[in-house]
């Protein structure tokens, strides 16, 4: 997130995609608050477990259902202790 505050590439978008291994979900839980974001920035948890396109049982999933989800999550940020 500095990073894209820093590199100044405006109009263009930073994304931040993961791949970190293993299932997850991964979870995230800053100890303070997360720096503030001056230019457009995508951070894309739905790209967690595309590295592995053969095994679809790590990858993240947006909602496609019109009522309800069937979204699957592999990257939670939490903010509770961000305090």
């Amino acid at each position: 997130m500095q990073e894209a505050s820093f590199n100044n590439n405006a109009p263009a978008v930073d994304v931040i995609n993961f791949s970190i291994a293993g299932d997850g979900p991964h979870n995230f839980t800053p100890a303070s608050e997360l720096p503030d974001i001056d230019d457009p920035l995508t951070i894309d948890g739905y790209t967690q477990g595309d590295s592995t396109p053969a095994i679809l049982t790590d990858d993240a999933r947006e909602n496609t259902l019109a009522f309800g989800t069937n979204a699957v999550l592999k990257i939670v940020l939490g903010g509770a202790s961000a305090l």
